[in-house]
Parts: C-alpha cells; sequence; structure tokens
C-alpha cells in the first residue's frame, strides 16, 4: 500500500492542504429568468480533480435540480482565462402523471477560468444548453 505524504508547514508543523473549495455561480445572474447554475467544488491542486455539488435553479418550472459533480482542471488557451474546469454528473426526473416512473438524465459543464476566476462558462442538462455565460466566484476557502 502506497502512502501519501502530508504536507506540513516546517516551521509550525501545521498540515497543508493542497485543495480549496470554491463557492459561486455559472450564469447571468442579472437576466431574469435565466438558469443559473449554484457551485460548490472541492478542487485539488495536485491531482488537478474535482468534486462538489451544483444545484440548477429553473425559473420556468421553479424548480431545483440538485447534481453530484466530478470532473478536472485542464489547462487552457482561452481569451476568458489559462484553466478549464469539466465536470459531469447525473440526476433522477420523475415523469409527471398519468405515465409514472423516473429515468436518469446527463449534465455537463465548464469554466474557462483564469487565476482570479474570471472567465466564462456553461452546462447543459436534459434537453437545455447554456453557453458563454459569466463565472461569478463568491467564496474561496482553503480545506486545511
Amino acid at each position: 500500500m502506497k502512502m501519501s505524504k502530508i504536507n506540513t508547514n516546517p516551521k509550525t508543523n501545521q498540515v497543508l492542504s493542497d485543495s480549496y473549495i470554491a463557492k459561486g455561480t455559472i450564469g447571468n445572474t442579472n437576466l431574469p429568468g435565466a438558469a443559473i447554475a449554484y457551485f460548490s467544488l472541492d478542487i485539488s491542486q495536485q491531482t488537478k480533480s474535482v468534486s462538489g455539488v451544483i444545484e440548477v435553479s429553473q425559473p420556468i418550472t421553479q424548480s431545483v435540480i440538485k447534481i453530484n459533480v466530478v470532473g478536472a482542471v485542464k489547462p487552457s488557451i482561452t481569451k476568458h482565462g489559462n484553466s478549464r474546469i469539466e465536470l459531469i454528473g447525473e440526476f433522477v426526473v420523475s415523469i409527471n402523471p398519468p405515465a409514472s416512473g423516473t429515468y436518469l438524465e446527463y449534465f455537463t459543464a465548464y469554466l474557462d477560468i483564469d487565476a482570479n476566476w474570471q472567465g466564462l462558462g456553461g452546462f447543459s442538462y436534459g434537453k437545455y444548453e447554456v453557453n458563454d455565460v459569466p463565472i461569478s466566484l463568491q467564496r474561496k476557502l482553503n480545506t486545511a
């Protein structure tokens, strides 16, 4: 079994975390009726892996979809940033009466961001697709 090395500050012996939590939105929050994806993501800088939760608000149906997501941080050279976060997940959809049942629907998202989390992104779920909308970072927390 391979043990991973725990990074510590040599002066304080405090554990140094290579990950952080980012919370924010993907979408045009100033546009009434727009679908908005609210994210809370745990991002590992060492492994470039991402996991977390996305909640998509659907103003037309006045419902919220909660999706567990996983993904990766990849280098990117775009006019919107130098990193791309790609996310995938699934959520359960219930069929409305008179029919009954459920099925799985896929969710994908991308965030093209710079070091300050400025950039554009998009997401798709079911038959809906939102592209090239602003990313807004509300909070970034270290997980030490």
